[in-house]
């Protein structure tokens, strides 16, 4: 995505298909790129229209996009994860959509409100999910109903950008300040 196309990119060959911009939101309006394995598709969050738009890949490029979500809310989303439902970060903490809908999901226990700059991830098989909050320089682990369940700190964490998290090995991969910290889940 170079903010106005979608592109795929067959790694073993280079080859990089042509730009796909039906419907891509612009890099202003556009937040989370995700791909969910289960269906194959590549969701993208678009604040200006309200909703979350999904594409097919295929060996040509990708197919018509198809709305998933469509609500008010998105226009101050963040980031997106998915795992058969859709969390969406946004400036006031988590929604939850299923089937298009949004469902009733409550991050209440937070100790302190989510400071509106950050990412989120979970994944189908992943018992939580881990909310990067950049302004607070944390990472926040609830359960998949919202609780809280533990608050990563350390004095390293000065300028939090992105992370990918390993749940079956317990490690997190965190991007601080253009260094790579590995630490050890809980």
């Amino acid at each position: 995505y170079d903010g106005n196309n979608l592109y795929l990119w067959e790694f073993t060959s280079g080859k990089l298909s042509a730009g796909f911009n039906q419907a891509v939101p612009t890099k202003s309006d556009s937040v989370g790129l995700e791909y969910y394995p289960t269906n194959k598709r590549v969701y993208l969050a678009d604040k200006k229209l309200n909703s979350i738009i999904s594409f097919l890949p295929g060996s040509n490029g990708f197919s018509n996009p198809v709305v998933a979500v469509r609500d008010q809310s998105l226009s101050q989303a963040v980031d997106i994860a998915i795992d058969g439902s859709i969390y969406v970060l946004n400036s006031g903490g988590v929604n939850k959509f299923q089937s298009g809908k949004l469902t009733d999901f409550s991050t209440a226990s937070l100790p302190t409100p989510f400071s509106g700059q950050g990412k989120i991830y979970t994944e189908i098989s992943f018992a939580h999910i881990y909310i990067l909050d950049a302004g607070k320089n944390h990472i926040l682990i609830l359960d998949k109903k919202g609780s809280l369940v533990n608050t990563l700190k350390s004095s390293m964490f000065n300028k939090l950008t992105d992370f990918k998290v390993d749940e079956k090995n317990k490690l997190i991969y965190i991007l601080n300040d253009g260094s790579l910290l590995k630490a050890t889940l809980p």
